[in-house]
């Protein structure tokens, strides 16, 4: 498989995904099987997940960027404040080179 269709696979199966499951609490998604799956995609998923994230804010997408990549981009001070920390992780994707700056 191409990665480029590899990526548009994975694009569609978590948009999907996330579909089914945005009515579920943020626990219940680290409980649901499909997310150790989405974590185990490792790298190549943050991407994908960066820019649902821009478009759709779940929970669910800062716990796995963090658990993916090991990194904390958000500041005490932003901590709890949803917006913030969307944009936190946005800034972070964005000087990476996971997501083009908008």
């Amino acid at each position: 498989m191409s990665e480029s269709l590899e990526f548009e696979t994975s694009a569609k199966e978590l948009e999907e995904w996330d579909e089914r499951h945005a009515h579920l609490s943020f626990s219940t998604h680290q409980r649901c099987p499909a997310y150790p799956i989405i974590i185990a995609m490792g790298m190549p998923v943050v991407p994908l997940i960066l820019m649902e994230l821009r478009r759709n804010m779940r929970w669910w997408m800062l716990s796995a960027l963090h658990e993916i990549t090991k990194a904390n981009p958000v500041p005490e001070k932003h901590r709890g404040r949803v917006s913030k920390m969307k944009d936190d992780w946005i800034r972070w994707g964005e000087k990476n080179g996971y997501l083009p700056a908008k």
